[in-house]
């Protein structure tokens, strides 16, 4: 049984991001919790992308935890009105979900002459945790990327991204790791270059 609290998550997170709750009676692992169908649209304004960029989103609320909590307390210390505060801990990066239009405009709405790593950098603020994340975080996460299939269906790149909500806390945390935030560029280029040559990629062309 899903938790008020649970759902109540979902519906702030689809508000938030404009997104949509896939709700339904099957609360399982067979569809996202959010989908944000098109930032792209949405939030990039102008993209050096012609295709939709989709954010599907897993939400997982907890009545306590310390990590998460110390990743909260990182990211309030670190707030920066110039800059995006941002939380590294191995390859995952955090943020506040209120910062998510602005981690998503320098990731992917910047012109072309300003889409490197040296500009975005210059516009965030990191700070490191040195401990390890907890397991259900990475099975989290590691759900979220299983829904690939489905962004394909829709003909979408997609970032797979969690969103942390706790008890007696109104901070909601977005989760994803390097590999989904950056490697999408290199995704991209993959498909360019299938669509160009072999007239379309599936999805096993990317593993």
């Amino acid at each position: 049984m899903v938790s008020k609290a649970w759902k109540e998550l979902e519906k702030h997170v689809a508000d938030k991001l404009g997104g949509r709750r896939l709700s339904g009676a099957n609360y399982c692992e067979s569809q996202p919790d959010v989908i944000v169908d098109d930032i792209s649209n949405a939030t990039l304004g102008a993209s050096v992308y012609d295709k939709k960029i989709s954010l599907i989103v897993e939400c997982k609320y907890r009545t306590d935890q310390p990590w998460q909590r110390l990743v909260t307390d990182k990211l309030q210390y670190t707030k920066d009105s110039e800059r995006v505060p941002l939380v590294v801990a191995e390859d995952l990066i955090f943020w506040d979900i209120n910062h998510t239009q602005k981690v998503m405009s320098l990731m992917f709405g910047l012109p072309q002459n300003k889409c490197n790593l040296l500009h975005i950098i210059r516009h965030i603020s990191i700070t490191t945790v040195e401990r390890k994340i907890p397991l259900f975080i990475r099975r989290s996460l590691a759900q979220s990327e299983c829904y690939g299939d489905w962004a394909w269906e829709n003909a979408v790149l997609w970032i797979p991204i969690l969103c942390l909500g706790q008890k007696a806390s109104h901070k909601k945390i977005m989760v994803s790791s390097e590999k989904n935030l950056w490697g999408i560029k290199t995704e991209y280029g993959r498909r360019q270059a299938s669509h160009t040559y072999t007239g379309g990629a599936a999805p096993s062309d990317l593993e």
